[in-house]
């Protein structure tokens, strides 16, 4: 018997000098949660890399571009999507004269940076155990006279500077209740205080899995989106799925749903794939478990919304 509790507690050593992370809250009974409030049921120690993400893929993209199914991402509003649990939102920004709008290529979305920023704070006000990361990528050239993107983003942010996580790291649930946390994708000089959030700006490779590093920590992601079948999406999602069982609390992982197979004239059909692969995931998540991390969607359904988010208790 003593031996038996001596290797339980060499075990238990090792663990704690593995950087490995055990959440407290598997098999705990939520009871009522829903998508509005189920981080409430996390605890405050857990880093945010460790907890199971629903998320949105261009989550602004809410009108095509003359042709259907060419820039449209997202049936919900950005409210929707907050609603039924999407925590991690990817904004594409372009600055037209003065003012970042939200956009999807070429294709203006109806809404400015001031506007999603004003929702998701709305939000967090009625449901303050929430967070939401929010990546923030420049999106398109420049129209008319405007600044420098960096020094926008910034002026922007500074006007509710309390509300959001601005350090170049994982955060734990606990510090960022409430706030939104900032992945930058975007360039801003080094040590400069346009500088801020986690900073995703270099390392971002182009229609593949990669890894980003960032000092202490990274950024692990899917990305494949230029495809020829939508067999090769899954095989990119699922093979992410192994990266994602990690219980390393310095990386995030990122595991993009969304992709485009060409049509005449290379124009694309985002519906085509997002049609097929939401389908193939709801089915593959009620058979997973053991996976952290974020999956972003196109046209995220509540029923996929609350299939993720139930993986944090099983």
């Amino acid at each position: 018997m003593k031996k038996l509790l001596v290797i339980a507690l060499l075990i238990c050593l090792l663990l704690s000098f593995s950087g490995c992370y055990t959440p407290s809250h598997a098999n705990v009974d939520v009871g009522d949660y829903n998508g509005n409030n189920f981080l409430s049921k996390i605890d405050n120690d857990t880093p945010l890399s460790q907890i199971l993400l629903p998320g949105t893929h261009d989550s602004g993209a809410t009108r095509d571009f003359f042709i259907p199914a060419t820039a449209r991402c997202q049936w919900m509003s950005i409210t929707q999507q907050l609603n039924v649990g999407v925590r991690y939102m990817d904004i594409r920004l372009t600055r037209v004269k003065g003012q970042l709008d939200v956009y999807h290529g070429p294709a203006y979305q109806g809404i400015s940076f001031e506007d999603v920023v004003s929702d998701v704070l709305e939000f967090l006000e009625e449901n303050p155990s929430e967070t939401l990361i929010m990546c923030i990528k420049e999106e398109s050239d420049a129209k008319g006279e405007n600044g420098n993107f960096e020094d926008m983003v910034k002026s922007s942010i500074d006007k509710n500077a309390d509300k959001w996580f601005l350090e170049n790291r994982i955060p734990t649930l606990g510090e960022v209740r409430g706030k939104i946390v900032l992945m930058r994708r975007y360039w801003a000089p080094s040590n400069s205080t346009t500088a801020i959030g986690f900073d995703a700006s270099s390392g971002w490779a182009d229609n593949t899995t990669f890894t980003l590093e960032n000092g202490d920590y990274a950024l692990a992601c899917q990305d494949h989106y230029q495809l020829e079948n939508t067999q090769e999406k899954w095989e990119s999602i699922s093979n992410f799925f192994q990266q994602m069982k990690s219980t390393q609390p310095n990386t995030y992982y990122l595991n993009n749903t969304s992709g485009y197979i060409p049509g005449l004239f290379d124009i694309p059909n985002l519906i085509k794939v997002c049609k097929h692969i939401n389908v193939v995931l709801l089915a593959e998540l009620r058979n997973t478990k053991d996976i952290k991390g974020i999956i972003a969607c196109d046209h995220i359904t509540q029923e996929i919304a609350k299939e993720i988010i139930s993986l944090n208790f099983k």
